[in-house]
């Protein structure tokens, strides 16, 4: 049992965060570090570009509230499992042993970018800026459990080591349109709570040494707005280091995400491939033949557990055809036919669908439902069954709108 004011070891860290308009993520993401186990030397925020300036003294204030609110006996955390890892990081003498929390509130630092750079920009300049022997880098959206640094710092500070981190989950949404979208995400997209050496460690939230990142060279050189993680990831693999998770702790994001957010989102993420195949040539019929394959078993495998987990899958392909048919004469055209006619008994279904597609900015061309043209690998995915599910959920209401959502940069950057 803590007894008196609550302590924490101060460390040589910086901890990295980004805005484009999401100054409350941030604020919210600035409190919460006054909770952690784990205080670190200096806040950065990047301002990448927003269209009010980061309120910096405002968000000082809410850091130093945040640690003076650290006070009182509470019980020591949940002993976890594997704590060998939870050993303390190297440190200097002068950094060494425990601190009051509530006298050292954490200092902030704002760069402010003169224009919108995107995730890659905006993490290469506070990553570079940063002062501090390890970098935690973190989207607003991203919260970390108190004693995530306790098991990730061990590991970073190990020299053959690049990046560390844990599982990211994802806890956003409310209502059900808004926790069903959120269990498409986590079904999707969460990092799998693996352990170990792994060959990718995505962006939300990872732990490096500064001097590794200045030694493959941050991002410099990729020109790409998103990826990045990918991109350091590689440079990082290439240069003989390793990327560890550990699954002692957890990281998540909370963000809230519409469906078609959530949908929009994917699709940044999938479809350059695509579009550069497009630009050489390759028929529709092969791009859509592909694109499908791509998804995989997972409509089938989520009528298990609801039709309207099946329902954003459907959403997610018929999107991305429809994007892609726009680069084709008339396929556009086609799709909008072929849909009409294979849901012409699930007229919910395609009311709910036209609703969407026409929030994604991808309207169903006008036109008649088309006798004879089917695209085999999409009735593969949807046979009319799982569509007869999907319309009943749409008739009763559980997918009426596309849920609540917070500023999201995925709405604002195209695809």
């Amino acid at each position: 049992m803590l007894t008196g004011a609550r302590t924490a070891r101060r460390v040589h860290l910086s901890v990295v965060t980004y805005s484009y308009n999401d100054h409350g993520l941030v604020r919210e993401l600035l409190r919460s570090v006054g909770g952690w186990s784990v205080v670190p030397r200096e806040l950065i925020v990047v301002d990448d570009g927003s269209e009010t300036p980061f309120p910096q003294a405002e968000a000082a204030a809410d850091i130093r509230l945040s640690f003076l609110s650290r006070k009182g006996g509470q019980p020591d955390a949940p002993e976890k499992a594997d704590t060998q890892e939870k050993a303390d990081a190297p440190e200097s003498a002068q950094e060494a042993g425990h601190v009051r929390a509530a006298d050292k509130a954490v200092p902030l630092r704002v760069i402010s970018l003169g224009q919108n750079c995107g995730p890659t920009g905006a993490k290469q300049s506070g990553i570079s800026a940063a002062a501090s022997r390890f970098v935690l880098s973190m989207d607003s959206d991203t919260r970390l459990e108190a004693d995530w640094l306790e098991y990730c710092l061990p590991l970073a500070a190990q020299e053959d080591t690049g990046m560390v981190s844990t599982p990211v989950d994802y806890r956003s949404g409310d209502g059900s349109t808004g926790t069903l979208t959120n269990e498409y995400m986590r079904l999707t997209y969460s990092f799998a709570p693996v352990r170990g050496d792994v060959p990718m460690i995505p962006g939300p939230a990872f732990l490096m040494r500064k001097a590794v990142f200045d030694a493959v060279g941050g991002f410099a050189g990729y020109g790409e707005r998103l990826g990045q993680d990918r991109f350091l990831c590689e440079r990082l693999t290439a240069a003989g280091y390793r990327l560890r998770i550990t699954d002692a702790s957890r990281a998540w994001q909370m963000r809230r995400l519409s469906r078609t957010t959530a949908v929009r989102r994917g699709m940044v993420w999938q479809a350059n491939t695509f579009l550069e195949q497009i630009e050489a040539g390759v028929p529709f019929g092969e791009i859509a033949q592909v694109f499908l394959y791509s998804v995989g078993t997972r409509p089938c495998a989520r009528m298990v557990q609801a039709p309207g987990l099946v329902y954003h899958d459907m959403l997610y392909a018929v999107y991305g055809l429809m994007r892609f048919a726009a680069r084709y004469e008339g396929a556009q055209q086609v799709m909008a036919a072929f849909l009409r006619g294979y849901l012409r008994d699930c007229s919910a279904l395609l009311g709910v669908l036209t609703d969407d597609l026409n929030e994604l900015d991808t309207p169903l061309p006008e036109g008649q439902a088309a006798e004879g043209v089917t695209f085999p690998a999409f009735t593969g995915l949807f046979p009319p069954p799982v569509c007869a599910a999907m319309d009943a959920v749409c008739a009763q209401g559980a997918l009426h709108g596309a849920g609540p959502e917070d500023f999201s940069m995925y709405r604002h950057m195209g695809t």
